[in-house]
């Protein structure tokens, strides 16, 4: 038929059927645009086989005019669709499932972020199969707003969790960020751990898991419901050390109790900072469990070191802190002896309660209680003998009983009493000895000869004098003038008027005259000597008799300087 010979208005509705035209007589050039409609197409008369390639485009169907009936499974592929050809409103919910996307189709790249939200994951939909047995974070893990994990989020299998990250939660400057680990175990009882958090690796080998490390949580008692929102926990800080036994297994390094109480080396502080030191009693080998005030410099620094050392007995246990300077062999040591309750400082044995020592020699000893009494000692144990003790200050003052009242003191001036500081009061002075006294007359220095017995004692104490003495003689020397007697420790007060007197026990070879009945002694100011005198009741002289020989016995004379 040529061209435009048979019109669609020529053509009964239905006269012209499939059967009715041979395959390939009808083409797309011999159709007038809209003369094929939808009611004209018997159902599944157009196939595929009878549509060329790229045949029919979108501007070819209307909406809704293809739907998932007229579409075969597996007709539709990735390879008949356009990049960014179907989106999230060109597809039903539940239309893509599983099944139809195949491993590996959906990949980070494909996923927009802000994408996937908890409520498009199904619960447990994520498992460790799921995952990755490297999960490697590098940046930010941010978890703002997120306040409870409300679920367990277990990775069994995972062999390795590389995490270079900022865990960061939502928090300013008032409300802080919050890490928790939450157990979910409802009966929570005393002992348990909470939350451990563990430090492991492969060794060079590549055989994981080791230890290095860990922190524990666990509870000082049980979580019991309703007794209280606040339930004591404890925290334990463990750690490997190079030993080659495991020294996580035998205890943590540091404790903080939920009492504040702070171990290290124990598990149970038994006061505010329990430091606790591994080693038997027995040993006598010193344990360092501290040192206090070290700097970063490799010398010239001093600092306080702590030892521990034990011993056969209770009594030689001590406590030792030596001050030391870095690179320099010196210590100075304070040593407390817990059993005897004896403190050393510069020995590390002391035998009293308080011993002070240059190096374990001379040293100053304090005994509070010894046979009843208080006692200072000033003592060498080296030589074991006592040596000199020198107390300085400006004053040293004494007392006694409840009121501590002032009995002594010893100031620049000399030794006050009972409170008396002044100084023409103090006691500055005290000295003992012995003289050789003589017999003479004063006009020369002629003495008689002194015989056997002759001699005499003095003691000073301040300003006076007191002496005693034997005076005897054997000579045929003349004297002249008045006798005196000679020899004197110390000359007397140069007070104008002075005069001091003295007794005599007994004599011979002394004769009075003009009747005098009795003889004594007599001293003027500022002089060296004593006068001999006779006297009676109304008269005195100087100048007695004096034999060849004789002796006056016991005389007694005192005097102020």
């Amino acid at each position: 038929m040529a061209n435009t010979k048979v019109q669609s208005e020529q053509i009964e509705d239905g006269s012209i059927t499939a059967d009715k035209l041979a395959d390939g007589t009808i083409v797309a050039a011999e159709l007038a645009n809209n003369a094929v409609v939808t009611a004209a197409i018997n159902a599944d008369a157009v196939t595929g086989a009878k549509i060329a390639d790229d045949a029919i485009d979108s501007e070819h169907y209307t909406d809704g005019s293809i739907d998932t009936a007229h579409i075969a499974d597996s007709q539709i592929t990735v390879g008949k669709m356009a990049a960014n050809s179907v989106d999230s409103d060109q597809y039903v919910d539940g239309s893509i499932d599983t099944v139809h996307i195949a491993d590996l189709q959906v990949t980070t790249a494909k996923i927009a972020n802000g994408n996937i939200s908890t409520a498009k994951i199904a619960d447990n939909a994520v498992t460790s199969a799921k995952i990755d047995t490297n999960i490697d974070i590098a940046g930010t893990f941010d978890v703002t707003g997120a306040t409870v994990l409300d679920s367990t989020l277990s990775v069994a299998g995972i062999s390795t969790l590389n995490v270079s990250a900022i865990i960061k939660s939502a928090g300013t400057n008032d409300t802080p960020a919050d890490l928790s680990f939450w157990h979910t175990d409802a009966s929570i009882a005393s002992g348990d751990d909470i939350a451990v958090i563990s430090a492991e690796g492969s060794d060079s080998g590549g055989s994981p898991p080791y230890q290095g490390a860990k922190i524990t949580f666990d509870a000082d008692a049980n979580w019991d419901t309703g007794t209280s929102n606040y339930y004591p926990t404890n925290i334990n800080f463990f750690t490997q050390d190079n030993s080659g036994t495991d020294t996580i297994a035998a205890g943590s390094r540091l404790t903080i109790q939920s009492d504040g109480k702070v171990g290290i080396g124990t598990a149970s502080p038994q006061a505010l900072l329990d430091l606790t030191v591994p080693q038997a009693k027995t040993v006598t080998s010193g344990s360092t469990f501290a040192e206090l005030g070290k700097t970063n410099e490799s010398s010239g620094y001093a600092a306080l070191q702590c030892e521990i050392k034990g011993g056969a007995s209770a009594a030689v246990r001590k406590w030792e802190f030596q001050t030391i300077e870095q690179g320099v062999a010196n210590a100075g040591i304070i040593s407390f002896q817990p059993s005897g309750g004896n403190v050393g400082i510069g020995t590390t044995s002391p035998s009293k309660k308080l011993a002070i020592s240059d190096g374990g020699a001379q040293g100053i000893e304090l005994s509070p209680q010894e046979s009843g009494v208080s006692r200072i000692f000033s003592y060498n144990r080296s030589s074991n003998a006592y040596t000199p003790l020198n107390i300085q200050g400006e004053y040293l003052t004494f007392g006694t009983g409840t009121s501590n009242a002032e009995r002594v003191r010893i100031n620049a001036e000399g030794i006050a009493f009972n409170g008396d500081s002044a100084a023409a009061n103090s006691l500055d002075d005290y000295e003992e000895g012995t003289w050789t006294p003589t017999i003479g007359g004063w006009n020369n220095t002629t003495v008689k000869t002194a015989a056997s017995q002759n001699g005499g004692r003095y003691t000073k104490i301040g300003s006076l004098v007191t002496v005693s003495a034997n005076i005897t003689w054997n000579g045929t020397e003349t004297l002249s003038g008045g006798i005196i007697i000679r020899g004197l420790p110390f000359s007397s007060n140069s007070t104008a008027g002075y005069r001091a007197a003295g007794a005599i026990a007994g004599f011979t070879g002394v004769a009075g005259n003009n009747n005098y009945e009795y003889f004594t002694l007599g001293m003027d100011a500022a002089k060296d000597y004593l006068y001999l005198i006779q006297a009676r009741d109304d008269s005195y002289s100087h100048s007695p008799t004096i034999s060849n020989s004789g002796a006056i016995y016991g005389i007694t004379f005192s005097y102020h300087v």
